[in-house]
């Protein structure tokens, strides 16, 4: 892998010309995933798609609350513990709302029907904030025929895994929606 980046280092070359040469690449080096390079994606984290992330900032108003962002508002469906989920809602970013609600020593204390629950409330979530944002309904309009991924190297259920064989579940969320109305 080392030589083939060296090899490209000095080398000028056209945005087609390195889009090829990065096909190639991965074909050779990574066989497993040059399939989902060859389609043209929406990887969540980059600036351009990531409107399509939980983490991103716009609110979500679900069920008489407003959240600060969808991370907020998936993590305060786990919980019937008013005490917990307003911690979750009131926490000063999305990453303390995620660890408040993946806290380990709270597990005991989640709805016993998450497993089932938790991707028909994704679905509200990330369709709630489609119709709340324009700019959201934009980017995934401009995301016509592009394979939508949740790019998470850590999570093989809502993201791609560390192998690109995780289940991509929020891109999925988000491209069944776009399906229903583009």
């Amino acid at each position: 892998m080392r030589r083939s980046v060296e090899y490209m280092k000095g080398l000028t070359h056209s945005e087609a010309d390195i889009e090829k040469l990065i096909s190639e690449f991965l074909a050779r080096e990574i066989p497993s995933i040059s399939g989902i390079f060859s389609q043209k994606n929406a990887g969540f984290y980059s600036p351009r798609w990531y409107c399509f992330d939980s983490f991103s900032a716009h609110t979500v108003y679900l069920d008489d609350f407003l959240y600060a962002t969808a991370e907020h508002a998936y993590h305060a469906g786990k919980y019937e513990d008013e005490k917990i989920v307003h911690a979750i809602r009131n926490a000063s970013s999305a990453h303390e709302a995620k660890k408040i609600g993946s806290d380990p020593s709270q597990k005991d204390k989640r709805r016993p029907d998450w497993p089932v629950a938790r991707v028909p409330r994704m679905r509200r979530i990330i369709r709630a904030k489609h119709a709340q944002h324009e700019h959201v309904q934009k980017c995934l309009k401009q995301s016509v025929g592009l394979v939508i991924i949740e790019d998470s190297p850590t999570d093989s259920f809502w993201g791609r895994g560390p192998d690109w064989n995780g289940e991509n579940m929020l891109g999925k969320l988000w491209m069944e929606l776009r399906d229903e109305l583009y």
